[in-house]
């Protein structure tokens, strides 16, 4: 649930509302964030 929650969160109108740094680097941390999430169900830590 909270990586749909991360994918809603990311959406165009949210830089083209207000285009800033703040708001690119906001944006860029929830996609690395959900990236992180996919590559740890993908592959579950063994030992």
């Amino acid at each position: 649930m909270r990586l749909v929650e991360s994918l809603v969160a990311v959406n165009s109108n949210s830089i083209q509302q207000k285009p800033s740094i703040k708001r690119f680097a906001d944006i860029s941390l929830i996609i690395f964030d959900i990236i992180a999430r996919i590559k740890a169900l993908c592959c579950p830590p063994l030992g």
